[in-house]
């Protein structure tokens, strides 16, 4: 239960901050120069990750709440922290792939799609 409030504490947190930072004139990722301001980009994409994976973590907690754990029971938040991390940091990735024009969002969402297929085989 204590995880779940965590991640929902978190969720609201990183959503309002967010919401807070947009709506500020002078939170741009582009100077007048034309060089990306990395401050600003950088606690763009942490809390953004921290939203998805709180998002995520929450989403799998509750699935595996009722998937394999009775009422009364609370599972342990292992399997959701794990993975919540793990799509988190690839979605991640893909995004800083598209940013630099490395690889656009199609090719990374099947990299990751393929990525969580081959963790799954394996057992991670």
């Amino acid at each position: 239960m204590k995880y779940l409030i965590i991640q929902i504490i978190i969720f609201f947190f990183c959503s309002i901050f967010l919401l807070f930072l947009f709506q500020q004139e002078d939170f741009v990722p582009v100077q007048e120069d034309g060089v990306l301001n990395w401050y600003n980009v950088f606690s763009v994409l942490f809390f953004l990750f921290l939203l998805l994976q709180s998002t995520l973590g929450i989403v799998l907690f509750v699935v595996q709440k009722f998937v394999t754990c009775k009422l009364k029971e609370f599972p342990k938040p292992h399997f959701a922290l794990k993975w919540s991390f793990v799509i988190s940091l690839l979605l991640l990735l893909i995004t800083l792939f598209n940013m630099f024009h490395i690889i656009d969002f199609f090719w990374g969402g099947m990299i990751v799609v393929f990525t969580i297929i081959i963790l799954i085989l394996l057992r991670f």
